[in-house]
C-alpha cells in the first residue's frame, strides 16, 4: 500500500535482530511512504468472483480496502463515498460492495471496500480488521512469508526458533491495540499497523522523551500517505522501547502531529503505531485475532510471557 521506498524507508525494511542497534538513519531523506514496497511486501491470494487476486493484510485498517483498477475491471459501481481518517487527516474515498470473497477456508459476503489507485496501495488490494476478525495471521519475516488461516488452532512455527512472548491485544475505535508498552521508561499506548512501513509517535510521547533527554535531535522528512497527501514529520530514534518481555533498541520513529491519534483517543497520553518495521526485529509474529494474542518468536532470547489486560 506504498508507493516506493526512499534510502530512509529501505534501511528500515532491513531491520535487525532486537538487541542489535539499527540500521543509522540517513542523513537527508525527502519522502517516506506510509504503505509497503517490494522488499516488505506480503500478500496472501483473495478469491473475488471467478478471479484471484492478490491482497496485504492491514491490521491498522479498520476497513478493507481495493485497487481502483480491480474494481473497475470487476465493474463494480460505486457503494458511497466514505469520510476517512489516516495519519494526513480525514479525506473522502469512495467505496464498493464486493461479490463474495473467499480466502483462509472463509466466505464473506458482506464486505465493502474502500478504494484508492494500484500505485497508493502497491497491491490488489488489503484485508483490514473487518475481514480479519476470527483470523490468524503468520508472519515469516526470515522466510519472507505469511499466512492467514481460519482461527487459531496452535500451528508449530516455520522452522526452530526460541522462546514465544506473547502479548494480549484489544480493539478500540476500529484500531488494533496493545497497552502494555514503555518507550525509554514512558509507559505508553501502542497501536500495530501491519500496513506501515514505518513507526510513528505522537507529540506527547516526543515531548516527554526530549523532558527525558532520551532523544538525539533528528532529520525533517515528508510522509506520504495512501491518500497521497503530505504531512512533514521529523525522523528520530527512540533507544529502547519495550513490548512486554520483547526488547527492540534503536527503534527509528517518525513524529508529528498526526491527527490520527486525536481521532482515536491517543493524542494526549504518549503513543505510538508500531509499523513492520518493529515487527521484522523478530523472526516470525502470529497475530490470533480469536484469542486476542499477539506471539513473537526470534532465534536468540530469554523466555518470557506477557499478557496485556
Amino acid at each position: 500500500m506504498f508507493k516506493t521506498f526512499s534510502a530512509l524507508a529501505a534501511a528500515l525494511a532491513l531491520s535487525p535482530a532486537p538487541t542489535a542497534p539499527a540500521p543509522p538513519v540517513p542523513d537527508r531523506a525527502e519522502a517516506v511512504p506510509l504503505r509497503s514496497d517490494p522488499i516488505q511486501r506480503f500478500t496472501v491470494p483473495i478469491e473475488i468472483g471467478r478471479g484471484t487476486y492478490r491482497f496485504m493484510v492491514d491490521t491498522g485498517a479498520e476497513r478493507s480496502g481495493i485497487a481502483t483498477e480491480i474494481a473497475r475491471s470487476l465493474r463494480l459501481g460505486p457503494a458511497a463515498t466514505e469520510s476517512v481518517t489516516g495519519f494526513a487527516g480525514t479525506s473522502l474515498v469512495p467505496s464498493v460492495a464486493l461479490p463474495p470473497v473467499r480466502f483462509a477456508k472463509t466466505r464473506r459476503d458482506d464486505l465493502r471496500a474502500l478504494t484508492f489507485p494500484y500505485e497508493a496501495i502497491g497491491a490488489d488490494g488489503f484485508l483490514g480488521l473487518d475481514a480479519l476478525n476470527g483470523q490468524t495471521v503468520d508472519f515469516d519475516f526470515a522466510g519472507r512469508q505469511m499466512r492467514v488461516r481460519k482461527g487459531s488452532p496452535y500451528i508449530p512455527p516455520w522452522r526452530n526458533a526460541g522462546p514465544i512472548e506473547v502479548a494480549s491485544i484489544k480493539q478500540r475505535n476500529g484500531r488494533l491495540i496493545f497497552t502494555e508498552v514503555r518507550a525509554n521508561r514512558i509507559r505508553v499506548q501502542a497501536l500495530l499497523d501491519t500496513g506501515s512501513s514505518i513507526s510513528v509517535g505522537n507529540e506527547a510521547l516526543r515531548r516527554e522523551l526530549w523532558r527525558r533527554r532520551a532523544l538525539q535531535p533528528g532529520i525533517p522528512i515528508h510522509i506520504i500517505a495512501v491518500t497521497g497527501a503530505v504531512v512533514p514529520a521529523e525522523y528520530v530514534v527512540i533507544p529502547d522501547v519495550i513490548i512486554g518481555g520483547a526488547r527492540i533498541q534503536n527503534l527509528p520513529v517518525a513524529f508529528s502531529s498526526f491527527e490520527l491519534f486525536g481521532k482515536i483517543g491517543m493524542g494526549q497520553k504518549p503513543a505510538l503505531v508500531l509499523g513492520m518495521d518493529a515487527l521484522r526485529a523478530f523472526d516470525q509474529v502470529t497475530i490470533d485475532f480469536a484469542n486476542r494474542q499477539v506471539r513473537f518468536i526470534r532465534a536468540e532470547a530469554s523466555e518470557s510471557y506477557w499478557r496485556v489486560s
